[in-house]
Protein backbone atom coordinates (compact mmCIF):
# COMPACT_ATOMS: atom_id res chain seq x y z
CA UNK A 1 0.00 0.00 0.00
CA UNK A 2 1.57 3.00 -0.89
CA UNK A 3 1.61 6.31 0.95
CA UNK A 4 0.33 9.50 0.21
CA UNK A 5 1.69 12.58 -0.09
CA UNK A 6 5.37 13.01 -1.53
CA UNK A 7 8.69 11.26 -1.14
CA UNK A 8 11.63 12.67 0.81
CA UNK A 9 14.66 12.24 -1.46
CA UNK A 10 17.06 12.32 0.88
CA UNK A 11 17.93 10.38 4.50
CA UNK A 12 15.79 11.33 7.72
CA UNK A 13 17.80 13.96 10.20
CA UNK A 14 18.91 16.38 7.59
CA UNK A 15 16.55 19.99 6.70
CA UNK A 16 16.70 22.75 4.23
CA UNK A 17 20.12 24.25 3.20
CA UNK A 18 20.31 28.15 3.55
CA UNK A 19 20.69 29.83 0.37
CA UNK A 20 23.61 31.90 0.06
CA UNK A 21 22.41 35.35 -0.33
CA UNK A 22 20.13 35.04 3.20
CA UNK A 23 23.50 34.11 4.63
CA UNK A 24 25.25 37.13 2.88
CA UNK A 25 22.52 39.76 4.35
CA UNK A 26 23.17 38.69 7.52
CA UNK A 27 26.54 39.13 7.46
CA UNK A 28 26.27 42.26 6.23
CA UNK A 29 24.30 42.67 9.46
CA UNK A 30 26.67 41.81 11.60
CA UNK A 31 29.54 43.03 10.48
CA UNK A 32 27.60 46.43 10.38
CA UNK A 33 26.77 46.11 14.03
CA UNK A 34 30.40 45.40 14.70
CA UNK A 35 31.71 48.71 13.18
CA UNK A 36 29.28 50.40 15.07
CA UNK A 37 30.42 48.89 18.05
CA UNK A 38 34.13 49.53 17.35
CA UNK A 39 33.53 53.42 16.37
CA UNK A 40 31.89 53.54 19.52
CA UNK A 41 34.46 51.88 21.71
CA UNK A 42 37.44 53.98 19.93
CA UNK A 43 35.21 56.97 20.73
CA UNK A 44 35.02 56.34 24.47
CA UNK A 45 38.87 55.10 24.63
CA UNK A 46 39.74 58.74 23.02
CA UNK A 47 37.98 60.51 25.73
CA UNK A 48 39.18 58.24 28.58
CA UNK A 49 42.74 59.16 27.97
CA UNK A 50 43.22 61.47 30.90
CA UNK A 51 42.23 58.98 33.06
CA UNK A 52 44.73 55.65 31.99
CA UNK A 53 47.03 56.09 34.82
CA UNK A 54 44.66 56.31 37.98
CA UNK A 55 42.62 53.64 36.16
CA UNK A 56 45.83 51.25 35.96
CA UNK A 57 46.90 52.13 39.73
CA UNK A 58 43.39 50.35 40.59
CA UNK A 59 44.30 47.81 37.93
CA UNK A 60 47.29 46.16 39.23
CA UNK A 61 45.76 46.81 43.31
CA UNK A 62 42.61 44.51 41.81
CA UNK A 63 45.07 42.00 40.16
CA UNK A 64 47.09 41.50 43.08
CA UNK A 65 44.28 41.20 45.47
CA UNK A 66 42.90 38.76 42.75
CA UNK A 67 46.14 37.03 42.13
CA UNK A 68 47.18 36.50 46.41
CA UNK A 69 43.59 35.56 46.88
CA UNK A 70 43.97 33.09 43.96
CA UNK A 71 47.88 31.60 45.32
CA UNK A 72 45.72 31.52 48.85
CA UNK A 73 43.13 29.23 46.51
CA UNK A 74 45.89 27.23 45.16
CA UNK A 75 47.99 26.32 48.02
CA UNK A 76 44.63 25.14 49.67
CA UNK A 77 43.67 23.30 46.58
CA UNK A 78 47.08 21.47 46.46
CA UNK A 79 47.47 20.66 50.33
CA UNK A 80 43.77 19.37 50.66
CA UNK A 81 44.20 17.31 47.07
CA UNK A 82 47.59 15.63 48.73
CA UNK A 83 45.52 14.54 51.89
CA UNK A 84 42.73 12.91 49.68
CA UNK A 85 45.26 11.54 47.58
CA UNK A 86 47.03 10.71 50.74
CA UNK A 87 43.66 9.27 52.75
CA UNK A 88 42.96 7.37 48.96
CA UNK A 89 45.97 5.90 49.00
CA UNK A 90 46.06 4.24 52.39
CA UNK A 91 42.65 3.14 52.06
CA UNK A 92 43.47 0.96 48.63
CA UNK A 93 46.35 -0.37 50.54
CA UNK A 94 44.36 -1.15 53.34
CA UNK A 95 41.66 -2.72 50.88
CA UNK A 96 44.57 -4.47 48.74
CA UNK A 97 45.73 -5.87 52.38
CA UNK A 98 42.54 -7.62 53.09
CA UNK A 99 41.84 -9.04 49.73
CA UNK A 100 45.41 -10.32 50.03
CA UNK A 101 44.48 -11.54 53.51
CA UNK A 102 41.03 -13.07 52.58
CA UNK A 103 42.54 -14.63 49.18
CA UNK A 104 45.46 -16.50 51.12
CA UNK A 105 42.83 -17.76 54.14
CA UNK A 106 40.54 -19.25 50.94
CA UNK A 107 43.77 -20.77 49.80
CA UNK A 108 44.35 -22.31 52.80
CA UNK A 109 41.29 -23.53 53.62
CA UNK A 110 40.76 -24.99 50.00
CA UNK A 111 44.78 -26.78 50.79
CA UNK A 112 43.11 -28.06 54.37
CA UNK A 113 39.87 -28.70 52.66
CA UNK A 114 41.83 -31.37 50.08
CA UNK A 115 44.05 -32.75 52.69
CA UNK A 116 41.02 -33.66 55.22
CA UNK A 117 39.78 -35.63 51.08
CA UNK A 118 42.30 -37.52 50.98
CA UNK A 119 43.29 -39.02 54.58
CA UNK A 120 39.74 -39.08 54.84
CA UNK A 121 39.94 -41.68 51.19
CA UNK A 122 43.15 -43.31 52.69
CA UNK A 123 40.72 -44.34 56.33
CA UNK A 124 43.97 -41.95 58.08
CA UNK A 125 41.97 -40.05 60.82
CA UNK A 126 44.64 -37.51 61.58
CA UNK A 127 46.64 -34.89 59.65
CA UNK A 128 48.79 -31.57 60.41
CA UNK A 129 49.19 -28.67 57.96
CA UNK A 130 51.19 -27.18 57.19
CA UNK A 131 52.27 -30.60 55.90
CA UNK A 132 55.96 -29.96 56.30
CA UNK A 133 56.56 -28.64 59.76
CA UNK A 134 59.41 -26.90 60.52
CA UNK A 135 60.70 -25.04 64.32
CA UNK A 136 59.58 -22.25 65.91
CA UNK A 137 56.51 -22.57 63.54
CA UNK A 138 53.04 -22.89 64.35
CA UNK A 139 50.88 -25.87 62.93
CA UNK A 140 47.40 -26.89 63.21
CA UNK A 141 46.49 -30.92 64.12
CA UNK A 142 43.49 -32.23 62.50
CA UNK A 143 41.41 -35.11 63.80
CA UNK A 144 38.81 -37.06 62.60
CA UNK A 145 36.61 -37.90 65.42
CA UNK A 146 34.33 -40.07 63.44
CA UNK A 147 37.23 -42.51 62.71
CA UNK A 148 38.69 -42.47 66.35
CA UNK A 149 37.81 -43.98 69.18
CA UNK A 150 36.54 -40.59 70.74
CA UNK A 151 33.91 -40.40 68.46
CA UNK A 152 31.36 -40.53 70.91
CA UNK A 153 32.70 -38.29 73.45
CA UNK A 154 32.31 -34.78 74.13
CA UNK A 155 35.78 -33.21 74.40
CA UNK A 156 38.40 -34.13 72.61
CA UNK A 157 42.02 -33.18 73.46
CA UNK A 158 45.47 -33.38 72.62
CA UNK A 159 48.10 -34.24 75.13
CA UNK A 160 51.63 -34.72 74.07
CA UNK A 161 55.75 -33.26 74.17
CA UNK A 162 58.39 -32.93 71.79
CA UNK A 163 61.97 -35.41 70.78
CA UNK A 164 60.31 -38.66 72.67
CA UNK A 165 58.49 -36.78 75.48
CA UNK A 166 61.28 -35.24 77.01
CA UNK A 167 60.72 -31.75 76.23
CA UNK A 168 57.94 -29.01 76.83
CA UNK A 169 54.82 -30.88 77.37
CA UNK A 170 51.60 -29.48 76.30
CA UNK A 171 47.70 -30.25 76.76
CA UNK A 172 44.82 -28.47 73.88
CA UNK A 173 41.10 -28.48 73.49
CA UNK A 174 40.15 -29.55 70.09
CA UNK A 175 37.46 -27.66 68.42
CA UNK A 176 34.69 -28.09 65.51
CA UNK A 177 36.24 -26.92 61.96
CA UNK A 178 34.27 -25.72 58.97
CA UNK A 179 34.88 -29.32 57.38
CA UNK A 180 32.64 -31.76 56.80
CA UNK A 181 33.06 -35.29 58.18
CA UNK A 182 33.06 -33.87 61.50
CA UNK A 183 36.88 -33.01 61.87
CA UNK A 184 38.45 -31.05 64.78
CA UNK A 185 41.33 -29.38 64.96
CA UNK A 186 43.77 -27.02 67.60
CA UNK A 187 46.81 -24.72 66.95
CA UNK A 188 50.29 -25.82 68.09
CA UNK A 189 53.45 -24.13 68.28
CA UNK A 190 56.28 -26.02 67.87
CA UNK A 191 59.95 -25.34 69.60
CA UNK A 192 62.88 -24.12 68.02
CA UNK A 193 64.81 -27.22 70.00
CA UNK A 194 62.30 -29.78 68.59
CA UNK A 195 63.04 -32.55 66.06
CA UNK A 196 59.78 -34.63 66.41
CA UNK A 197 56.47 -34.23 67.89
CA UNK A 198 54.65 -37.01 69.73
CA UNK A 199 50.70 -36.87 70.84
CA UNK A 200 47.71 -38.62 72.16
CA UNK A 201 44.07 -37.84 71.82
CA UNK A 202 41.70 -38.58 74.73
CA UNK A 203 38.49 -37.11 76.19
CA UNK A 204 40.20 -35.79 79.71
CA UNK A 205 39.62 -38.32 81.77
CA UNK A 206 40.20 -42.10 80.89
CA UNK A 207 39.27 -42.20 77.26
CA UNK A 208 42.47 -42.29 74.72
CA UNK A 209 42.81 -42.87 70.71
CA UNK A 210 46.63 -43.44 71.08
CA UNK A 211 47.36 -45.16 67.51
CA UNK A 212 47.32 -48.46 68.62
CA UNK A 213 49.35 -48.14 71.48
CA UNK A 214 52.51 -46.59 69.40
CA UNK A 215 51.10 -42.68 69.93
CA UNK A 216 50.90 -40.38 66.93
CA UNK A 217 54.19 -38.86 65.72
CA UNK A 218 55.24 -36.08 63.39
CA UNK A 219 58.84 -35.18 61.96
CA UNK A 220 60.03 -31.98 62.12
CA UNK A 221 62.25 -30.80 59.75
CA UNK A 222 65.48 -28.17 59.12
CA UNK A 223 65.80 -27.99 62.79
CA UNK A 224 68.13 -29.90 65.56
CA UNK A 225 68.54 -33.88 65.34
CA UNK A 226 68.74 -35.93 67.91
CA UNK A 227 72.61 -35.75 68.79
CA UNK A 228 72.20 -31.96 68.88
CA UNK A 229 69.39 -32.26 71.48
CA UNK A 230 71.12 -34.74 73.37
CA UNK A 231 74.02 -31.93 73.76
CA UNK A 232 71.75 -28.76 74.40
CA UNK A 233 70.12 -31.32 77.37
CA UNK A 234 73.74 -31.60 78.79
CA UNK A 235 74.21 -27.92 78.15
CA UNK A 236 70.61 -26.79 79.54
CA UNK A 237 71.40 -29.44 82.42
CA UNK A 238 74.66 -27.67 83.39
CA UNK A 239 73.24 -24.30 83.18
CA UNK A 240 70.55 -25.87 85.62
CA UNK A 241 73.05 -26.50 87.87
CA UNK A 242 74.76 -23.94 88.48
CA UNK A 243 71.37 -21.68 88.65
CA UNK A 244 70.34 -24.26 91.79
CA UNK A 245 74.49 -23.13 93.04
CA UNK A 246 74.08 -19.38 92.70
CA UNK A 247 70.52 -19.96 94.27
CA UNK A 248 71.87 -22.51 97.13
CA UNK A 249 74.76 -20.10 98.09
CA UNK A 250 72.87 -17.25 97.81
CA UNK A 251 70.17 -18.90 100.32
CA UNK A 252 73.71 -19.49 102.09
CA UNK A 253 74.69 -16.03 102.06
CA UNK A 254 71.15 -15.20 103.74
CA UNK A 255 71.34 -17.92 106.80
CA UNK A 256 75.34 -16.37 107.45
CA UNK A 257 74.02 -13.22 107.70
CA UNK A 258 71.14 -14.13 109.82
CA UNK A 259 73.11 -15.29 111.86
CA UNK A 260 75.51 -12.65 111.88
CA UNK A 261 72.78 -10.29 112.79
CA UNK A 262 71.15 -12.54 115.55
CA UNK A 263 74.80 -13.27 116.87
CA UNK A 264 75.15 -8.99 116.48
CA UNK A 265 71.89 -9.06 118.41
CA UNK A 266 73.30 -11.25 121.09
CA UNK A 267 76.15 -9.54 121.76
CA UNK A 268 74.23 -6.11 121.91
CA UNK A 269 72.16 -7.52 124.50
CA UNK A 270 75.12 -9.21 126.00
CA UNK A 271 76.76 -5.98 126.76
CA UNK A 272 74.08 -4.08 127.70
CA UNK A 273 72.89 -6.62 130.77
CA UNK A 274 77.25 -6.01 131.53
CA UNK A 275 77.09 -2.76 131.24
CA UNK A 276 73.77 -2.39 133.37
CA UNK A 277 75.49 -4.51 135.93
CA UNK A 278 78.85 -2.71 135.98
CA UNK A 279 76.31 0.58 136.04
CA UNK A 280 74.53 -0.82 138.64
CA UNK A 281 78.07 -1.69 140.73
CA UNK A 282 79.47 1.90 140.21
CA UNK A 283 76.48 3.45 141.65
CA UNK A 284 76.81 1.92 144.31
CA UNK A 285 80.45 2.61 144.65
CA UNK A 286 79.41 6.24 144.24
CA UNK A 287 77.22 6.43 146.40
CA UNK A 288 79.36 7.39 149.55
CA UNK A 289 80.98 10.15 147.21
CA UNK A 290 77.64 11.26 146.56
CA UNK A 291 77.12 11.86 150.25
CA UNK A 292 80.15 14.13 150.63
CA UNK A 293 79.02 15.91 147.18
CA UNK A 294 78.64 19.64 147.67
CA UNK A 295 77.86 22.46 144.80
CA UNK A 296 80.32 24.68 147.03
CA UNK A 297 82.05 25.74 149.78
CA UNK A 298 81.53 28.87 151.10
CA UNK A 299 84.57 31.59 150.56
CA UNK A 300 86.76 28.43 148.99
CA UNK A 301 84.91 27.65 145.86
CA UNK A 302 82.17 27.97 143.45
CA UNK A 303 81.16 27.42 139.86
CA UNK A 304 79.47 29.88 137.47
CA UNK A 305 76.52 29.12 136.43
CA UNK A 306 75.61 27.91 139.81
CA UNK A 307 72.90 26.03 137.74
CA UNK A 308 74.18 23.86 134.52
CA UNK A 309 73.86 20.53 133.21
CA UNK A 310 75.84 18.07 131.07
CA UNK A 311 77.63 19.25 127.98
CA UNK A 312 77.86 23.23 129.52
CA UNK A 313 80.92 24.97 129.93
CA UNK A 314 81.78 26.34 133.09
CA UNK A 315 83.98 28.38 135.11
CA UNK A 316 85.30 27.19 138.48
CA UNK A 317 86.82 29.80 140.80
CA UNK A 318 88.73 29.20 143.62
CA UNK A 319 90.17 31.54 146.94
CA UNK A 320 93.81 31.53 146.98
CA UNK A 321 93.49 32.47 151.16
CA UNK A 322 91.48 29.80 151.53
CA UNK A 323 93.69 27.08 151.97
CA UNK A 324 97.55 26.26 152.23
CA UNK A 325 97.94 27.84 149.02
CA UNK A 326 97.90 31.36 149.72
CA UNK A 327 101.74 31.54 148.69
CA UNK A 328 101.86 29.48 145.83
CA UNK A 329 102.79 31.39 142.55
CA UNK A 330 101.04 29.51 139.77
CA UNK A 331 97.50 27.47 140.33
CA UNK A 332 96.48 24.26 138.72
CA UNK A 333 93.34 22.68 138.33
CA UNK A 334 93.15 18.40 137.60
CA UNK A 335 89.80 16.81 137.64
CA UNK A 336 87.86 14.09 136.63
CA UNK A 337 84.25 12.73 136.81
CA UNK A 338 82.40 10.12 138.51
CA UNK A 339 84.94 8.75 141.15
CA UNK A 340 88.07 9.09 138.54
CA UNK A 341 86.36 6.65 136.22
CA UNK A 342 87.49 8.03 133.37
CA UNK A 343 91.45 9.10 134.64
CA UNK A 344 92.63 13.02 134.65
CA UNK A 345 89.95 14.49 132.34
CA UNK A 346 90.48 17.99 132.85
CA UNK A 347 94.02 20.24 133.34
CA UNK A 348 92.89 23.75 133.39
CA UNK A 349 95.78 26.75 134.60
CA UNK A 350 93.50 29.20 137.09
CA UNK A 351 93.85 33.17 136.71
CA UNK A 352 93.69 35.63 139.38
CA UNK A 353 89.84 36.94 139.07
CA UNK A 354 90.54 40.00 140.49
CA UNK A 355 87.52 41.17 141.41
CA UNK A 356 87.12 44.61 142.91
CA UNK A 357 84.62 44.12 145.58
CA UNK A 358 86.27 41.75 147.10
CA UNK A 359 88.24 42.33 150.35
CA UNK A 360 91.70 41.64 149.24
CA UNK A 361 92.62 40.91 153.28
CA UNK A 362 89.87 37.52 152.99
CA UNK A 363 89.73 36.91 149.24
CA UNK A 364 92.23 36.50 146.43
CA UNK A 365 90.07 34.69 143.77
CA UNK A 366 91.29 33.00 140.70
CA UNK A 367 89.10 30.96 138.13
CA UNK A 368 89.63 28.37 135.44
CA UNK A 369 87.34 28.86 132.64
CA UNK A 370 86.41 26.41 129.62
CA UNK A 371 85.53 23.43 131.70
CA UNK A 372 83.98 21.06 129.81
CA UNK A 373 80.83 19.01 131.66
CA UNK A 374 81.11 16.00 130.38
CA UNK A 375 77.81 13.86 129.36
CA UNK A 376 77.47 10.49 130.92
CA UNK A 377 74.02 8.22 130.35
CA UNK A 378 74.66 5.54 132.66
CA UNK A 379 75.49 7.19 135.51
CA UNK A 380 74.75 9.66 138.33
CA UNK A 381 75.05 12.75 137.45
CA UNK A 382 78.44 13.92 140.21
CA UNK A 383 81.54 14.90 139.20
CA UNK A 384 84.98 15.93 141.11
CA UNK A 385 87.79 18.03 140.95
CA UNK A 386 90.87 17.50 142.14
CA UNK A 387 93.46 20.51 142.28
CA UNK A 388 97.01 20.26 141.87
CA UNK A 389 99.36 23.31 142.77
CA UNK A 390 103.64 23.50 142.44
CA UNK A 391 105.15 22.41 145.40
CA UNK A 392 103.06 19.41 145.15
CA UNK A 393 100.82 21.12 147.54
CA UNK A 394 97.20 19.88 146.67
CA UNK A 395 93.50 20.50 147.50
CA UNK A 396 90.30 18.19 147.01
CA UNK A 397 86.98 19.04 146.46
CA UNK A 398 83.76 17.16 144.79
CA UNK A 399 80.45 18.87 143.18
CA UNK A 400 77.05 17.65 142.02
CA UNK A 401 75.26 18.52 139.49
Amino acid sequence: MAASGPKSSGPRGFGRRTTVGSAQKRTQKKNGEKDSNATSTATNEVSGISKLPAAKVDVQKQSSVVLNERNVLDRSDIEDGSDRLDKKTTDDDDLLEQKLKLERENLRRKEIETLAAENLARGDRMFVYPVIVKPDEDIEVFLNRNLSTLNNEPDVLIMGAFNEWRWKSFTRRLEKTWIHEDWLSCLLHIPKEAYKMDFVFFNGQSVYDNNDSKDFCVEIKGGMDKVDFENFLLEEKLREQEKLAKEEAERERQKEEKRRIEAQKAAIEADRAQAKAETQKRRELLQPAIKKAVVSAENVWYIEPSDFKAEDTVKLYYNKRSGPLTNSKELWLHGGFNNWVDGLSIVVKLVNAELKDVDPKSGNWWFAEGIYVKLFYLFERTCFFFIHFCGNISFNCHLIY
